[in-house]
């Protein structure tokens, strides 16, 4: 049954979610990827077409008119003992984007851009692209509007060091396109940071392979992640930093779960828990590895809970690099 606190409108909910700062939003694909991280003061606008934030150094939208359709999912961490969580942005995938080039190419004036301001400021593609998502390069700076557009067509990787230096020391602000909606990053210089990273995450061979999404991530057939919704996670604070047990944001997030997860793959959780709390003996093993990490996630969760007590025959079925984990804690003695 849907939470009574969660709206049905996917921008509400996501208005909602990105009005706390503890929750996380990326926005690209596979391969390519920019993480917006609000604050406290970050600016939350939900309008009739589409929704707004602001943070300091970045800007984020995403329509209305992108057919948004949400989807929960808890997967396996690495770390043997934890899992992740989030939610995904979803479009339906007649709104693929047309296949683009590698190269660098300058694309005209940047009519989408999120503010009236910047819509006649020269846009380049970067040659960054998926059919998820691209990376542009709006350039106001005259130098390195003179530098790009005299190296127009090489391969983003293959531009001179000297052009990557001065990319990383003028004024820019990077641009992740999707069929969800963009995010812009203002690369600003201060003289705290003489050099600017580069605000995109690009991995040449993960956009290479051709995937959408992680392969641990079930997903609706006919529907592509754009982007994602990570709240608080229970027990971590932050990728490889646990924290005590949160019950509260646990709770929260499983009401999203039920809300917005694959029905066969929560209804399954929820069939496991009723389970390994009555003692059922332990079931066969499953047919899927959604299905399986659906298992293996609730044994992790049950033992952050510190409800251990007759998982040991479900984690030799399901989880042996749990259990072997669980048999080197200093505490595995004390059951």
């Amino acid at each position: 049954m849907a939470s009574p606190s969660i709206p049905d409108d996917p921008l509400e909910w996501i208005a909602t979610q990105l009005s706390d700062p503890a929750c996380k939003c990326s926005l690209g694909g596979f391969g390519a990827v920019g993480m917006f991280a609000q604050d406290a003061d970050a600016e939350v606008a939900l309008k009739d077409h589409a929704i707004v934030v602001r943070a300091a150094g970045a800007t984020l939208r995403i329509e209305r008119g992108a057919n948004i359709r949400l989807v929960a999912f808890e997967t396996i961490s690495s770390d043997s003992l934890s899992w992740n969580h989030g939610v995904a942005i979803c479009t339906d995938q007649s709104r693929l984007l047309a296949a683009q080039s590698d190269c660098l190419r300058e694309t005209g004036p940047d009519k989408s851009a999120i503010d009236e301001a910047d819509r006649h400021v020269p846009c380049f593609a970067a040659g960054v692209a998926s059919q998820q998502m691209r990376v542009l390069l709006r350039i106001a700076d005259n130098d390195l509007l003179h530098a790009l557009r005299h190296h127009t067509g090489l391969n983003f990787f293959a531009l001179p060091a000297s052009v990557m230096e001065l990319l990383a020391r003028s004024p820019v602000d990077w641009i992740v396109e999707t069929p969800a909606g963009r995010l812009e990053f203002r690369q600003r210089l201060t003289s705290q940071s003489p050099n600017m990273p580069c605000p995109v995450f690009i991995d040449r061979d993960l956009l290479a392979s051709g995937l959408t999404h992680a392969r641990g991530i079930a997903m609706l057939p006919g529907w592509m992640p754009c982007g994602y919704i990570f709240p608080p996670h229970p027990a971590r604070a932050a990728p490889g930093m646990p924290k005590h047990f949160d019950e509260r944001e646990h709770l929260r997030f499983q009401e999203i779960l039920d809300r917005f997860c694959i029905a066969e793959l929560v209804s399954l959780k929820r069939q496991t828990e009723a389970d390994i709390a009555a003692g059922t003996t332990v079931m066969q093993p499953l047919k899927t590895r959604h299905e399986t990490d659906i298992v293996r996630v609730v044994l992790r969760q049950r033992l952050a809970m510190g409800h251990g007590a007759g998982l040991e025959p479900w984690m030799e079925v399901f989880d042996r690099p749990l259990l072997e984990a669980v048999r080197k804690r200093p505490d595995a003695s004390n059951g």
